[in-house]
């Protein structure tokens, strides 16, 4: 993959993560100093972004289909778990369905961070040098 595009892909992982964790912190506020809200959330999308920077080197010897397909799966079954098991679970509830645009981004984060620390761990180790 070209470096210019590595560096947009990453730019925009970043810059997506930013602002969901705004709006997370918005809707469910954790710390009563915005300061440390803010903080939190670069730091995460400046982590999320050098991730997919490191992973999408050619020469790093990480497998980016098996990230991406591993992360894209978790987030689908999370997602139609959350919204076709209330309507099978809780059928006169009002707002089952709505369920799954919360557990799929969630399912989509723990996804990519389990199938990140997967191929860590998979990965060959460096020859030594002597």
């Amino acid at each position: 993959m070209p470096p210019a595009l590595r560096l947009l892909i990453s730019a925009a992982i970043a810059y997506a993560t930013w602002w969901l964790i705004v709006i997370a912190q918005a809707f469910f506020p954790i710390f009563k100093s915005v300061f440390i809200e803010e903080a939190i959330a670069w730091a995460l999308a400046l982590g999320l972004g050098a991730a997919f920077w490191i992973v999408s080197n050619p020469d790093a010897g990480f497998d980016l289909k098996a990230i991406i397909g591993t992360t894209l799966k978790s987030g689908l079954i999370c997602f139609l778990l959350g919204f076709f098991g209330p309507m099978i679970l809780a059928p006169d509830a009002n707002q089952g369905p709505m369920i799954g645009f919360f557990t799929g981004p969630v399912g989509l984060v723990l996804g990519g961070l389990y199938a990140f620390i997967r191929a860590l761990l998979r990965r060959p180790a460096a020859p030594e040098e002597s």
